[in-house]
Formats: C-alpha cells, sequence, structure tokens
C-alpha cells in the first residue's frame, strides 16, 4: 500500500501498519533527517528494515573493529613498552588530521566570520537554561570516556610501587 504525502510522492508503507488505524495516523507530517543523520543511518550502517531483516555485515565497520581490537591486544598483551611506541602513532594520527582539518578550514569562504564569533561570542545565549545543561552533558560525558584507558595503564605498575610520591 502505498500513499501520497502532500503531493510531493509516494512513500511506502511498511507491513507493520494496520489498515483499520489508518484514519488516526497523521500522514501531512514527514520526518526530515539531515545530510549527516541520512549518511550515518544509510551510508555508514545501512541500518536494515527491520529484525526480521538483519542485513549483511558491513566490511569496513568489521575491518575497523577488528584492527581495533588487534591493536588493544598487542598492547595489553607485550606490555607497556609496546604501548608507548604504540602510542608514538595513535597520537600524532589524530594531531595531523586536527592540522589539515584547520589548515583546510581556514581557507574556506566565510572562515573569517567564524573566527570573529569565536573571538566575539554572543554572551546572551549564557542566560539561557539549555545552553548549561548541554555544557554539564558534554562534560559528564568527557570524563567518563577516558576512564577506562587509565585503568588500563595503570593495571602496569607493579604492586609495591609508591604511586603517591
Amino acid at each position: 500500500m502505498n500513499t501520497t504525502v502532500n503531493g510531493t510522492g509516494t512513500v511506502p508503507l511498511q507491513g507493520f501498519i494496520n489498515a483499520t488505524h489508518w484514519d488516526h495516523l497523521n500522514v501531512s507530517t514527514v520526518n526530515v533527517a539531515s545530510a549527516s543523520e541520512e549518511f550515518w543511518r544509510y551510508n555508514a550502517l545501512d541500518i536494515s528494515n527491520g529484525l526480521d531483516d538483519t542485513g549483511s555485515i558491513r566490511w569496513p565497520l568489521f575491518g575497523c573493529l577488528t584492527f581495533t581490537y588487534v591493536t588493544m591486544y598487542v598492547m595489553l598483551f607485550k606490555g607497556i613498552r609496546v604501548t608507548g611506541k604504540i602510542v608514538y602513532v595513535t597520537f600524532m594520527c589524530p594531531v595531523l588530521v586536527c592540522a589539515v582539518f584547520l589548515i583546510r578550514g581556514s581557507l574556506l569562504p566565510g572562515a573569517t566570520d567564524g573566527l570573529f564569533y569565536l573571538i566575539r561570542p554572543d554572551f546572551e545565549k549564557l542566560k539561557s537554561p539549555n545552553i548549561w545543561i548541554e555544557a554539564c552533558g558534554y562534560a559528564l560525558h568527557s570524563m567518563g570516556t577516558s576512564t577506562g584507558i587509565a585503568n588500563t595503564i595503570s593495571s602496569h605498575n607493579q604492586r609495591n610501587s609508591n604511586c603517591y610520591r
């Protein structure tokens, strides 16, 4: 069964919508997703239609996950010496990528407007409680992401190590 939404085209209805409840649905509202959300859902994740259709393995994601697990295994199995060598690469790659993004972003049109906005922010927005809620959520999230590696690295200390010095 297909239906026309605001005369813009047809939207296929999935089989899970009961036809007897069709009158209660509001088909005039259509959820619009941003370009980044569409890319994440349909290109990166390739979300399937439902639980009955599990889809296939996303090989790029599987490769990245396997690489991450193998790297973590080598770091933990070989000890702190190999971890120190791997950290040189894993630290420098994001720094180089950020430098490339900074240079590329500063060459785009409108970059000076963004820099002026960074230097002269709108302090009136600090009166909004939503800004403070988002800031607290960001602060708590950023604190929680680094606790796993701290426990992993601290496990390499010897038992009689004086960590209070």
